[in-house]
């Protein structure tokens, strides 16, 4: 929030914070059935390679999205 609020309490380490995470660590694992999925679809339609830095750039960015989610889960069980 604008004056340092946190907000709605989703980011904050409590009970909800954690199954939001959860959701999110969740929905970016599946983001990675969609991304291949996707790719042998354009293989098998004969799409140019060129093409394939689409795919690459969705992986990847699945990727860093599930890493950086991943160590948020983290770190709401680090000891302080």
């Amino acid at each position: 929030m604008i004056g340092g609020g946190d907000g709605l309490g989703l980011r904050d380490g409590g009970p909800l914070a954690i199954l939001f995470s959860l959701a999110f660590i969740v929905v970016g694992s599946l983001t990675f059935v969609l991304d291949f999925d996707r790719a042998e679809e354009m293989a098998r339609a004969g799409v140019p390679e060129v093409e394939a830095w689409r795919i690459a750039f969705g992986l990847l960015v699945g990727l860093v999205w599930l890493y950086l989610e991943i160590l948020r889960l983290l770190s709401y069980f680090r000891d302080e």
